[in-house]
């Protein structure tokens, strides 16, 4: 039995839930008022079937109320509808035969994953889809393509230049305070049906920072909440605490709970993507925004009859996580691989980064490894799911589609007990050695490097791009230092994608002396470089930052200490050996994997990660020098290694 049939089997053997349905039905009931607000129309359906009572929320479409129901036993359900618990309108029946067969998500009994109702171990993969992005790139054509090319996951926004935020549709009649746009949930419909003829859970963003913010990718000055436009919110920072917003943000968490909350595509309600740029919490209002997201969270939890999971997206030292279910941080670093590998993983709960990007320029003009990196890095980790790629709109342009297929496929396969293990890629010497930073805006841990040893490993991921200056020393230090002992002679170049907006000025320093300096101005704009040529024997560079703030890093290379290939190398105990492999130069390179491995003799597997192709054969763990070899020439700018182990 393989690995990964064993994983299978351990799964399956599980106990499973099978749901039923949905079905859906149209209520014989009529209300007066505002059908949006559940304290003057709280309609509510009572099913008797073979689980005995389950209770529904009904939901206004715009036309007619509705109920729908998904049920753990097959069988026909009569219902009976009450408007404020009073019944209304005679009774409903609905015969539910077809079983569901994907489940709804939950986390697994470890809390370092999912797992379905069904009993199937889930490991998320896919890209984020925020929004409609132009008419070949709606989120139904891209939930499309993403469901035919391997993905499993999606992020969605409840945004309202796309006409999908139910208070705000630019496109669309603005409503009444307090209720909604019902065109809206319309567009929803179809995109959660996709999702789920397309075998695709997701997220539904239910907030988005810009709404309440009035400096980071600001909405707050056009929002129908802010006074200024006949609102009830003097400022944005009162979302969070107006007992107003409180009612309506709770209406709608009950709408789409009574809407979608059947459906096993809806993995998760995020309440925010991005809280941090929010008014309040720029303010210094965490303790508001906290008890926010307890609220909430506990709140869709009491009503959702599904046990949908909830989650938010933040930083990970924030009051915000205590009623939640999973941890999603972004990060945009300038390298996603050294970000992933790097990561402190918090372990009461499942760990993913739900957006990854590059912070800047894509090093080499490689944006494939945003993927490819994203997706290998957090599977060789064990995260609970792929770091996902955010830029869905370069999905069949500059990233091709077969990369994440590959990568989605690829990762799949390996097993969940995969960790990082102390060895390496193995290969000459034959090019500059690049570096980039794998944070962004983070405090930097970083600073004294070795070099080339430094440079591979979770170090370079542990340094910010954000290198800073006299503004905010918390977040790390002004200098960083380059330790070099080699034979030949050598040299440091650090590239810069541009500066803070008040400028700032960066040397470069040759054991202890200044060699050369950049400044920028107001603006902080502009690519510049700092180099310097080392001589040969035992030298220090420093870098240091002289001015007020932040000059943004984009890679760093030290001339002809390169490895011809690199890469991280993970361990499932002693069976399974896995490795991401890049190659750094042009033309075929050799290579081996060496250090911590368990020997014997294994059956291996090359995956060109750009095109799916693949190349098998035997090669062994040598006793002596404990290397894995042979192994072919690399012939593509990213591979994935898969070693299964096949005697002693």
């Amino acid at each position: 039995m393989t690995t990964a049939s064993l994983l299978l089997f351990l799964a399956s053997s599980a106990a499973a839930e099978v749901w039923y349905g949905p079905g859906e039905l149209t209520l014989p009931v009529t209300t007066t008022g505002n059908p949006y607000d559940t304290q003057a129309n709280d309609v509510r359906v009572r099913f008797i079937g073979p689980t005995g009572e389950l209770e529904r929320f009904g939901f206004f479409d715009g036309k007619v109320w509705k109920v729908r129901l998904a049920a753990p036993k097959a069988g026909t359900y009569t219902g009976q509808a009450s408007v404020n618990g009073r019944m209304a309108g005679g009774p409903v029946s609905l015969s539910l035969t077809k079983a569901e067969p994907g489940g709804y998500i939950r986390v697994n009994a470890g809390k370092d994953g999912f797992v379905t109702t069904a009993g199937q171990p889930y490991w998320p993969v896919g890209m984020n889809i925020g929004w409609d992005s132009g008419p070949q790139m709606t989120v139904i054509e891209r939930l499309t393509k993403l469901g035919e090319n391997g993905g499993n996951w999606s992020r969605i926004w409840q945004c309202p230049w796309d006409n999908k935020n139910p208070f705000w549709a630019e496109n669309l009649p603005k409503p009444k305070l307090g209720e909604i746009v019902p065109q809206v949930y319309e567009k929803w419909d179809k995109i959660v049906r996709t999702a789920e003829s397309h075998g695709i859970k997701f997220q539904m963003v239910l907030h988005h920072h810009g709404l309440f913010s009035s400096t980071v990718n600001p909405n707050w000055p056009q929002h129908p909440w802010n006074a200024k436009n006949g609102g009830f919110l003097t400022k944005a920072d009162d979302f969070f605490i107006n007992p107003r917003a409180k009612k309506y943000t709770k209406d709608m968490l009950r709408y789409v709970v009574a809407r979608y909350g059947d459906s096993p595509s809806v993995m998760a309600w995020e309440l925010f993507n991005e809280v941090q740029f929010t008014d309040a919490a720029q303010h210094g209002g965490w303790d508001k925004v906290g008890a926010w997201h307890d609220e909430m969270a506990a709140y869709l939890k009491s009503i959702d009859p599904y046990h949908h999971l909830v989650t938010t997206s933040s930083e990970l030292d924030k009051p915000i996580w205590k009623n939640v279910d999973y941890y999603q941080p972004h990060g945009y670093p300038a390298d996603v691989t050294g970000m992933v590998v790097s990561a402190q993983v918090l372990k009461d709960k499942p760990f993913f980064y739900g957006e990854v990007g590059f912070g800047g320029p894509p090093p080499g003009g490689k944006e494939y490894r945003a993927v490819t990196g994203g997706v290998l890095a957090a599977a060789l980790q064990g995260h609970a799911g792929s770091a996902q790629y955010w830029s869905w709109d370069q999905l069949g342009g500059r990233v091709p589609w077969t990369t994440l297929k590959t990568a989605a496929a690829v990762a799949k396969r390996l097993p969940r007990s995969l960790g990082l293990v102390m060895a390496t890629v193995e290969s000459a010497r034959g090019g500059d050695l690049v570096m980039a930073p794998g944070r962004g805006w983070e405090k930097s841990e970083a600073s004294v490097f070795n070099l080339p040893s430094d440079a591979e490993g979770g170090l370079p991921g542990k340094m910010s791009s954000f290198f800073q200056g006299k503004a905010h020393p918390e977040m790390g230090s002004n200098t960083l230092e380059f330790r070099f002992n080699e034979t030949t002679p050598s040299g440091l170049k650090i590239d810069f994608s541009g500066a803070a907006q008040g400028g700032t000025t960066v040397n470069i320093q040759l054991d202890g002396k200044v060699t050369s300096s950049v400044s920028w101005g107001q603006g902080g704009q502009g690519t510049k470089s700092l180099s310097v040529d080392v001589p040969r024997g035992k030298h220090t560079v420093k870098v240091v930052n002289t001015g007020g703030d932040w000059a943004q890093i984009a890679q760093i290379s030290a001339k002809g200490m390169g490895k011809q290939a690199s890469g991280f190398v993970a361990m499932s105990k002693g069976t399974t050996i896995a490795a991401y492999v890049k190659r750094n130069i042009s033309g075929p390179v050799s290579f081996a994997l060496s250090g911590k491995l368990q020997q014997g003799k294994y059956s291996v597997e090359l995956i060109d990660l750009l095109t799916g192709q693949s190349q098998s054969f035997k090669a062994a763990v040598d006793p002596v020098r404990g290397r894995l070899e042979p192994l072919p020439k690399l012939t593509t700018d990213d591979a994935v290694l898969i070693a299964h182990r096949t005697g002693g």
